[in-house]
């Protein structure tokens, strides 16, 4: 017999959803830490924001 696949249902949605984007963090956690071209994006951004919030 071939298994149905049943669509997903709520707690089962949130549980892949959260699944999905801790695997994500991690994803881009690795990535500012091994790619200097990408930390020295995200480093000038959080520069900026911070000098704009003094600004106010």
């Amino acid at each position: 017999m071939d298994a149905v696949n049943k669509p997903l249902r709520g707690m089962a949605i949130v549980r892949k959803l959260l699944e999905v984007k801790e695997q994500e963090q991690k994803a881009s956690k690795e990535n500012y830490r091994s790619n200097p071209e990408v930390r020295a994006i995200i480093d000038d951004l959080k520069q900026r924001n911070a000098q704009r919030r003094i600004s106010r």
